[in-house]
């Protein structure tokens, strides 16, 4: 019986430590499509957007009372904005009921990218500035920090780390580009605009965007058929894609939520490895991408109790034709209230090949009613 309990006891003094599944940290997808968790941060209790595209911590409130890393001031770039800040350094992070005794960089972002998230949310965490093994679970919605990768992992990518920022290869046309696995992008995947000297210029699409003035500037981007590229081992084919907005968008590319979600992920700092479990049959991830060849040319807007407020337009399609422009106001479509529209229903007649009645108010607040039909944008 000694034997036994001895041979139980030297088993466990030998297994690798795992945090368990009680001490994983839980998360929750807000209204954004990001994921958020409840913690703290030194003396900031909140909300933290988990986000793999920005530096270390980034803290919304004013920092006191922490030691500074460098007393020099360091660049840092988030949400299309550059702002410079000291560099400070944290421990005992508390996520969910976890508490993190390794340390974070952290740095303070200015009004105007706090202005743009809701009060809830004090700050932005990239759990990847840790050198542990990090895994993200879409299906489980929970963070682990690990010292080995899991035995269900069996596909796996290598990437290159740049500021805790992980970039992976993306094979489009044949040659592969640098991307950032950013969840705290809503979007599906957004291309660097250098894989556009590569297509037809007859399959590429001006878009204009809403300029607000804020962090989150919606700069306008290029749309495009793309013949086929290469993402975690899926090959996508004749997909409608889209050029990125943010960051270096002219040689990086970024993969968001969109498609991160429908997958399980584990990081392996130390091996340069994402190793990745797909959560749908192959056949679904087409999904995400817009196969349809005809469109009116409204590609996003915000719905208000009044009206649909329009954000995105192809330059020269028949909506842009018809004088609808980014900041307009839709109040019908088909004679019914745009406000009340789902949204599944907008995109249906807008992408199909029948005529689409539209009233709306341009920039000189006089209501106009405009009939446009759908046609093929991109061969």
């Amino acid at each position: 019986m000694k034997n036994k309990l001895a041979f139980h006891l030297l088993f466990f003094i030998c297994l690798p430590r795992v945090y368990s599944e009680e001490q994983a940290i839980h998360f929750s997808m807000n209204s954004d499509n990001r994921p958020i968790v409840f913690g703290t941060v030194h003396n900031t209790t909140g909300y933290f957007i988990i986000d793999t595209g920005s530096p270390s911590v980034i803290l919304f409130d004013p920092i006191q009372d922490l030691p500074e890393a460098d007393a020099a001031y360091n660049s840092y770039a988030l949400l299309g904005e550059t702002f410079e800040s000291k560099t400070h350094v944290v421990s005992g992070v508390t996520l969910g009921a976890a508490v993190i005794e390794e340390k974070f960089a952290v740095i303070q972002a200015p009004e105007t990218i706090k202005n743009v998230f809701s009060s809830e949310i004090k700050g932005i965490i990239n759990i990847l500035a840790l050198d542990k093994i990090v895994e993200i679970s879409f299906s489980k919605r929970t963070i682990r920090l690990l010292d080995r990768v899991p035995e269900r992992y069996k596909e796996s990518v290598s990437f290159i780390r740049q500021n805790a920022v992980c970039f992976i290869p993306v094979r489009v046309g044949g040659v592969e580009y640098l991307f950032r696995v950013d969840t705290g992008s809503d979007e599906a995947v957004d291309f660097p605009e250098i894989v556009l000297d590569a297509i037809d210029k007859k399959n590429i699409l001006h878009v204009a965007a809403t300029a607000d003035n804020t962090a989150t500037n919606n700069s306008d981007y290029y749309i495009f058929k793309n013949h086929d590229f290469v993402l975690f081992n899926h090959v996508y084919k004749n997909s409608v894609c889209r050029t990125n907005t943010l960051g270096d968008k002219k040689m990086f590319g970024a993969i968001g939520t969109q498609v991160l979600q429908r997958y399980d992920m584990a990081f392996d700092p130390a091996a340069h490895t994402l190793f990745y479990k797909p959560l749908l049959p192959d056949i679904l991830y087409d999904i995400f991408f817009n196969h349809t060849a005809y469109s009116a040319g409204l590609l996003n807007f915000d719905y208000t109790q009044e009206a649909l407020i329009v954000k995105e337009v192809i330059t020269n399609s028949p909506v842009w034709k018809a004088g609808l422009r980014p900041g307009h106001k839709i109040t019908k479509i088909n004679d019914q209230d745009a406000s009340g529209t789902p949204q599944t229903y907008m995109a249906r007649i807008l992408q199909s090949n029948s005529a689409v009645k539209i009233e709306y108010y341009g920039e000189d607040n006089k209501k106009k009613t405009v009939k446009v039909k759908p046609k093929v944008l991109l061969k």
